[in-house]
């Protein structure tokens, strides 16, 4: 939700109270190693986040092109609360740690994005996993490698042209889906203009085709060449 950009005073309340209750859990005597680690203690954190995952959603900017980019990908509901969660952590520091700590009470990026979202873990697994919409879809981007779970090096990274597309107001779904792709561009050339590299437009043709499939993978083309020679007019 927002408030002149920011979170509306439920969604700050809920997660400053969510927030002091977690610290407070961690510096517990229930918080061990996660070798001696008891599954009671999981519970009682789960538990406790449940009031977190039940913060309602707003008609913010944010919280409506979610919606669109969910219809527009066919993304499933576990999908759609990731991308959710993903983008409010841009939006709000608090929340940002609130999962850093989740995660770090519970060592799992799976487990941690399901007591957050309040989902199963094998659920919020696929959710995430390469072959799935929200990757293959360059909506959200995946570092194994990272440490952490949020920030500019989290496991979870949101492209800089999806995050500012992401969070501006539009009117439709329409106007949102040009704002996050851009639009058509006008070629001042024709196809006649290039019949030395007919053979590649069939080519390219077939690739373009391929993209529309379901979950395409590496799907990428490299134009290259001197300056000056006609590969943007190509492209376009």
């Amino acid at each position: 939700g927002e408030r002149g950009g920011d979170l509306t005073d439920i969604v700050v309340d809920q997660i400053a109270k969510t927030h002091e209750g977690l610290e407070r859990l961690i510096d517990s005597s229930l918080i061990e190693e996660p070798e001696v680690r008891s599954p009671a203690s999981n519970t009682e954190l789960l538990d406790f986040l449940g009031a977190f995952v039940s913060v309602p959603c707003t008609t913010s900017p944010l919280e409506k092109n979610v919606e669109y980019a969910a219809e527009a990908f066919g993304l499933s509901n576990v999908e759609r609360d990731i991308l959710r969660l993903v983008l409010r952590w841009q939006r709000l520091d608090q929340l940002a740690e609130l999962s850093a700590l989740v995660h770090k009470r519970l060592d799992s990026v799976s487990q941690a994005l399901a007591a957050l979202i309040g989902c199963h873990a094998r659920d919020a697994h696929r959710g995430f996993a390469p072959t799935g919409k929200l990757i293959c879809s360059g909506l959200l981007c995946v570092n194994p490698e990272a440490q952490e779970l949020s920030g500019p090096s989290g496991y979870f990274t949101v492209p800089y042209p999806v995050r500012v597309a992401m969070l501006r107001p539009y009117k439709d779904k329409t106007e949102w889906l040009q704002g996050l792709v851009g639009q058509s561009a006008r070629a001042s050339l024709e196809r006649a203009d290039f019949q030395h590299m007919e053979q590649q437009f069939d080519q390219l043709g077939q690739l373009i085709s391929a993209g529309s499939e379901p979950a395409p993978v590496g799907l990428n083309i490299l134009v290259y060449g001197p300056a000056g020679i006609g590969k943007t007019e190509f492209a376009k």
